[in-house]
């Protein structure tokens, strides 16, 4: 049995908006003055203190990224608020 002509354009334009929707998502992001912002040597101190292995710190959208291990020894890349070192949480 054939689809009627279009349906699959209108399928791929579907998954293309869905696909779309998707990276267009708003991030987190931190809205704190750099001048309030932990310094990285602080952030790294706080985040052992809570158990976690740092292996890069990076800035995006505003806020560090964390990447390490977690106190479980799982991997994470995590965005932190450089003012008070708690993970950012999605709008």
């Amino acid at each position: 049995m054939k689809s009627a002509p279009g349906v699959r354009s209108i399928a791929v334009f579907v998954i293309g908006l869905v696909a779309l929707s998707s990276v267009a998502a708003t991030s987190p992001t931190c809205s704190i003055p750099k001048d309030r912002w932990m310094d990285e040597t602080s952030l790294k101190r706080e985040l052992l203190r809570q158990g976690y292995l740092i292996k890069t710190i990076r800035v995006r959208n505003e806020c560090y990224e964390i990447y390490g291990l977690d106190p479980f020894g799982r991997r994470v890349q995590i965005l932190i608020d450089p003012a008070t070192s708690q993970p950012v949480e999605d709008p």
